[in-house]
């Protein structure tokens, strides 16, 4: 058993190109099965390859007495063997409470973060873990439940980058975990049980522990083994697909500071598969199908200067191409009053404006300027006149009109932009709206041909209302 299981792992290691002669690797050990087999196994291909070890353990101290003991196992295991041993304590819990995440990916995030820091500081290529076949068989039907496609169902990749410079390698990959326990009892070797694993609560557990053994005992005693395959084929799979995007990107996707661009006529040569890729690649992978399929929906229908938006994202289509840029942050507008000075002129701070007020001594040309507006000043109050942002219940009675409406539904109709609305200001007196500066005038106080003396207010700068 263990020249077979030795024999395997040493063709993983060369399929995968996982090590190189004197290296040094930091092996993540839980105290746990799996990864005391990784680090001894690791122990007997350090004298081929002239290895260096570290081990690093984390503490996640959710299991508090379990904990303990798992630490202090790990202590007498680092002792026993000679291996620098180095252990981290996270407060997962705490996490937990902050980031509203769960406890298992909560715990992932932690560990790598902290892994990225040790690498730095050790000087280490190569982070060893102990993922199993039987892992990959769990992660494979997990992945099958949620409905994902060939990337997720190649599962939990034999080799992946940390960081820039160090790659996550893992050696049992491709030996099952019944296999790494009959080579700890031959070799009598101790490890730790993590009660937490026998607890149905977990998804992962559920499936180890009722979904895989009723598959075997009413299916094909062997699934653990054709899930395996399953990902071994997407994986060869995937990673030529992957090929053949990073030549499609290539060719139509540019990208200038925070904004991409794809050539939409270039994407919509590809067939539909290619193009999901594509999508999927510039948006990172933060995304759906949904939202994938959407944005190509968008490039073969909207017209140019249409926009969509998505989470993280603004598309626009413009004449070639298909523009993603981040969202603008909606800047915060603090609700602003000022009476303002007549004659003179006032600062509304909030949008750095000014506004200023005047009786005219001739009759004025009208039109051609949406921020400056007329009224006869015998039907107004000049010294009572107020400049504010809108509030709730605010009504206006546009020119023209015989009603007044809900100034949310003359927005509205008007078609302003929701997260501009609180950047109007009103021209207001006695509560009613007069002006809404680059739209409308109101009914109120309009001059007449029996007007003989008429007040002008002036808006200094420009209003962004679009």
């Amino acid at each position: 058993m263990k020249i077979m299981m030795i024999d395997e792992l040493k063709k993983t290691i060369k399929k995968f190109n996982m090590l190189e002669y004197g290296e040094r690797v930091l092996v993540g050990v839980s105290g746990g099965p799996d990864s005391v087999g990784l680090l001894y196994v690791l122990i007997e291909l350090s004298r081929e390859f002239k290895l260096s070890l570290n081990i690093i353990h984390f503490n996640h101290n959710i299991r508090k007495r379990e904990s303990k003991k798992e630490e202090e196992f790990m202590q007498r295991l680092s002792d026993n063997i000679g291996i620098p041993l180095i252990i981290e304590q996270l407060d997962v819990l705490k996490h937990v409470e902050e980031e509203k995440l769960g406890i298992e990916e909560t715990s992932r995030n932690l560990r790598y973060a902290e892994l990225t820091k040790l690498v730095s500081k050790l000087g280490v290529k190569k982070v060893a873990l102990g993922h199993t076949a039987s892992d990959q068989a769990e992660t494979v039907l997990m992945r099958i439940l949620r409905g994902s496609g060939p990337a997720g169902l190649s599962g939990i990749p034999a080799v992946r980058p940390l960081t820039e410079n160090v790659k996550i390698i893992r050696p049992l990959i491709n030996i099952f975990k019944y296999d790494i326990l009959n080579y700890l009892h031959d070799n009598k070797i101790s490890f730790c049980i993590d009660s937490s694993n026998n607890s149905s609560v977990y998804f992962r557990n559920k499936v180890r522990l009722k979904l895989l053994p009723y598959l075997e005992r009413n299916f094909d005693k062997n699934v653990a083994r054709k899930l395996l395959n399953i990902s071994d084929i997407l994986r060869e799979e995937n990673e030529y697909l992957n090929s053949v995007t990073d030549k499609a990107v290539k060719y139509i996707v540019t990208k200038k500071g925070n904004k991409i661009s794809i050539d939409f006529r270039g994407l919509l040569k590809y067939n539909k598969y290619l193009r999901r890729r594509i999508i999927h690649r510039v948006l990172e992978g933060k995304t759906t199908l949904k939202n994938i399929d959407a944005v190509i929906e968008f490039a073969e229908a909207a017209g140019t200067g249409a926009k969509i938006s998505l989470p993280g994202y603004i598309v626009k289509k413009d004449y070639k191409e298909l523009v993603f840029a981040e969202p603008v942050k909606k800047k915060v507008i603090e609700e602003f009053s000022y009476k303002l000075k007549f004659p003179g002129r006032t600062k509304i701070t909030q949008l750095s404006l000014g506004i200023s007020t005047g009786i005219l001594r001739k009759n004025p040309v009208f039109g051609g300027d949406r921020y400056t507006v007329y009224f006869d000043a015998e039907k107004i109050d000049a010294n009572g006149l107020i400049i504010r942002s809108r509030r709730k219940g605010d009504r206006f009675r546009p020119f023209g009109s015989s009603g007044s409406k809900k100034l949310k539904d003359f927005f509205i109709d008007e078609k302003i932009p929701v997260d501009k609305r609180d950047e109007i200001p009103l021209l207001v007196s006695r509560n009613e709206i007069l002006w809404i500066p680059g739209i409308r005038q109101a009914n109120n106080a309009r001059i007449t041909g029996s007007t003989r003396k008429i007040l002008k207010v002036k808006i200094n700068g420009k209003v962004n209302n679009k």
